[in-house]
């Protein structure tokens, strides 16, 4: 009997700590702490190290800390500091410019960006028919890009290099399009032993495609390879082992080197597929003086922002943190310079900018250095700064809805109730932002978790315990 009632007991405790698959019941100021002090002391903290802040917006009061000083790898919540600077330093009026010149006297095209990672092969087709709707009709001389604005370093300090080629590893560039990647569509020829099929989207001539993939019977397993050359610094596409006859299609996104040259060869390919005809070629140079401006296309901040924090994308935030560069210095912007216009904006918000180390705008590199602690002063700064708190609360992912959380937090008081950035690198999860609790009570949040082998699954499942409690907090803070 004994047994069977502590079993019982066993059970009960551990269905209130997890939630699983129930909303956790509310919870006061009185046992919140002694919940999380309990999951931290989960055997996978044993080698790992964590810093937790979790502060009351309402009133500064702190509710809990763990390491909060501890400087940790912050993966993708450096997002956080680069989104905020940059919506407080370009302001929310901020335009993305794509700028289509032609200059008379060499009869020349010439494309200039700022950067605009949402700039699609979509949005070339419909500024090459604005151009024409404008006069365009031929281009006797080149058809010219202009990356003038930034410098060339086009990856970040402390990047792996085999993160290569993988999308999140985009080179950056001011001309950017379709994330500076490309899609390797394969099937299956309708043949045993036949090459397999290939397509590019967008199709273009900027790739080469080596393919020794072949079809194979149905008792083989699917062993398909598709990579390029990233050791060679090359962009031969080069597709390997086989596929199945009647499989389904397999779409891999690669990154592209010269992004600034696919760019160009895109919009050279598309002027002729809308037929302008052109004489030059491709080329990359800058823009002269005798050059007039015939179109501009435009992209607001408020949508790179959402899309930067939602998907955690990487080539964003090194493009906003060269454009915050290019703010600061006027002519030309550095990764460097960037970094000082956030250590700026910092300074301004009472963050100590010597205590920490930034040495990119995403956060892929393992080299950067923050505390759970500064993640509140910055999270609070942004909280009190009315001009910009709601575009920068909605760039946020939503627990259990969108974004990186999508899947996460599904179910219990923490659905919905969570507004985050996620992070993670090799032996890094984190997760900071905000969370409403049962009283309504809006508290920000700093967890890092860092130092561990293997998948990140149990991390994150700690952080989703953690802010499942947090949000079943009922009493007035």
């Amino acid at each position: 009997m004994f047994i069977k009632l502590k079993y019982i007991f066993s059970v009960v405790i551990i269905f209130l700590i997890t939630g699983c698959g129930i909303t956790s019941p509310q919870l006061t100021t009185t046992n919140f702490k002694d919940k999380i002090d309990l999951i931290l002391r989960d055997s996978i903290f044993d080698a790992s190290q964590v810093g937790i802040k979790v502060v009351s917006l309402k009133n500064n009061r702190v509710l809990y800390s763990k390491n909060e000083k501890l400087l940790l790898r912050p993966a993708s919540n450096l997002k956080l500091i680069t989104s905020a600077a940059a919506l407080s330093v370009l302001k929310d009026t901020f335009q993305f410019r794509t700028e289509f010149y032609f200059d008379s006297l060499t009869s020349s095209l010439f494309i200039k960006g700022s950067g605009n990672p949402l700039f699609t092969s979509e949005d070339i087709a419909k500024s090459v028919s604005q151009l024409k709707s404008n006069g365009l009709k031929q281009i006797n001389g080149n058809v010219v890009g202009d990356i003038s604005i930034f410098d060339s370093t086009q990856w970040g300090e402390g990047w792996m290099w085999d993160d290569e080629p993988f999308e999140y590893a985009a080179y950056n560039s001011p001309l950017t399009i379709n994330n500076n990647c490309i899609k390797i569509i394969t099937t299956p020829s309708n043949i045993i032993g036949g090459k397999l099929n290939i397509q590019t989207l967008p199709q273009t001539s900027f790739v080469n495609i080596i393919n020794d993939g072949i079809t194979s019977n149905s008792e083989s397993p699917n062993n398909l390879n598709v990579t390029r050359k990233f050791y060679e610094r090359s962009n031969d596409i080069v597709v390997k082992g086989n596929m199945k006859l009647n499989s389904s299609p397999d779409t891999t996104k690669l990154t592209v080197l010269h992004p600034e040259k696919y760019f160009v060869t895109l919009l050279y390919e598309e002027l002729l597929r809308q037929g302008i005809t052109i004489k030059g070629k491709p080329i990359i140079s800058t823009i002269p003086n005798t050059a007039k401006l015939k179109y501009v296309h435009f992209q607001s901040i408020d949508s790179v922002l959402v899309n930067f924090n939602k998907v955690s994308d990487n080539l964003t935030g090194e493009n906003l943190l060269k454009l915050l560069g290019k703010e600061l210095n006027k002519n030309i912007g550095t990764t460097k310079s960037g970094i000082n216009n956030v250590y700026n904006f910092l300074n301004k918000i009472g963050i100590d900018t010597s205590k920490f180390l930034m040495v990119d705008g995403s956060g892929m590199s393992h080299y950067n250095l923050v505390t759970a602690e500064m993640y509140i002063k910055l999270l609070r700064a942004m909280y009190n700064d009315k001009n910009n708190f709601q575009l920068f609360y909605k760039s946020l992912p939503i627990g259990g809805v969108d974004g990186t959380l999508s899947n996460r937090m599904k179910n219990g008081n923490a659905f919905k109730n969570v507004h985050a950035k996620t992070g993670s690198i090799g032996g890094v999860s984190t997760l900071s932002g905000y969370v409403t609790t049962s009283n309504n009570d809006l508290l920000a949040f700093s967890i890092m978790m860092q130092n561990f082998i293997g998948s990140a699954k149990e991390y994150r499942n700690a952080q989703d315990k953690i802010c499942e409690i947090l949000s079943s907090i009922s009493d007035s803070l």
